[in-house]
């Protein structure tokens, strides 16, 4: 399955990656802390000869069960955009 998920990025051609949720966030970054524990700090993947840069936030399910966390969600996405604008991704 991991040979699956690079080739899907690698495919993709990706140039920065939003994680959602704890599985994702585990799974790429190989670590075993908690989403809030992984969340908000940007991480480096490395697929195939590529490094791309990796940020994890909230899955939307987090949201809806505790709205509380949207302001870590949005700080997340605030931080995405920032770094597409960075990689000339995104345009102001």
């Amino acid at each position: 399955r991991l040979g699956r998920r690079r080739l899907q990025l690698n495919l993709g051609a990706g140039k920065a990656i939003l994680l959602l949720g704890n599985f994702s966030a585990r799974f790429f970054f190989g670590e075993n802390d908690t989403i809030h524990g992984l969340r908000g700090r940007w991480k480096e993947i490395a697929v195939a000869d590529c490094v791309i840069p990796a940020i994890a936030s909230l899955h939307p399910q987090d949201l809806l069960t505790a709205p509380v966390n949207k302001r870590l969600a949005w700080n997340d996405l605030l931080a995405f955009q920032a770094k597409l604008k960075s990689l000339s991704l995104l345009r102001n």
